[in-house]
């Protein structure tokens, strides 16, 4: 029941993937990992309560339980609860040392903490465990960046673009990534391109539409940004 769960998930079938999960979770209800796959469901469709509260039944089953503590980060994370969202990043590591989630979660509560050099720490961590993994690097530029670390911070971005761009599947999502990146390395021009491709997959995407008009202002383009206001 998990496999076929996850497996409708990436799918996108999100309201079969999870009956197949609860279902697990109803033949072996006293195993963690399927709340934990529950709990990653959610997550995939946005729904912080659901996925918190099946990370929660998680980690109350097995408290070492480092996946849904990692679960529980990242939903604390997004809720703005960052001292928490640490914690929890904290009890995952004493889990699984060499949690990638939990490092880069932890990086990046601390860097919304303003705890740069230990964020930088943090998605180092991540990045040596992660080499491939692009989230991390935009954290510890951002952190290297507030450091005054500027030659860093410019290595760390296009790192996080190369991975980006070397993805195979382009969508409107990795475009609006790409154009984070892209604009925080001063390259606006092509952070344009990207949010064109963005406004062009989706037609009222206004944060999209608000942040092409501030870079065509960026970049003397006033009429355009004009067009775009």
């Amino acid at each position: 029941w998990v496999r076929k769960a996850m497996a409708l998930d990436a799918l996108e079938r999100n309201d079969e993937a999870v009956a197949a999960a609860e279902s697990g979770i109803a033949l072996a209800p006293a195993v963690a990992e399927h709340r934990v796959r529950l709990a990653e469901i959610h997550r995939s469709r946005n729904d912080l309560a659901a996925c918190f509260a099946a990370a929660t039944k998680a980690v109350e089953l097995d408290p070492r339980c480092a996946a849904g503590w990692e679960s529980l980060a990242d939903v604390r994370f997004h809720r703005g609860e960052l001292a928490e969202a640490i914690a929890d990043c904290d009890r995952a590591l004493a889990a699984d040392a060499e949690s990638i989630d939990a490092y880069s979660i932890k990086a990046a509560a601390l860097l919304g903490q303003e705890r740069w050099e230990e964020s930088a720490r943090s998605a180092t961590r991540a990045n040596e465990l992660g080499p491939n993994s692009p989230n991390a690097y935009v954290v510890r530029a951002k952190a290297y960046r507030a450091l005054g670390e500027g030659a860093k911070a410019a290595a760390d971005l296009q790192r996080h673009i190369d991975l980006l761009s070397s993805r195979a599947v382009e969508s409107a999502p990795l475009h609006r990534v790409l154009a984070q990146a892209l604009e925080l390395a001063g390259r606006y021009d092509e952070a344009i391109g990207h949010l064109t491709q963005v406004i062009d997959a989706e037609p009222q995407a206004a944060d999209a539409i608000l942040t092409r008009a501030n870079l065509y202002l960026k970049t003397d383009r006033d009429d355009r940004a004009l067009a775009d206001a």
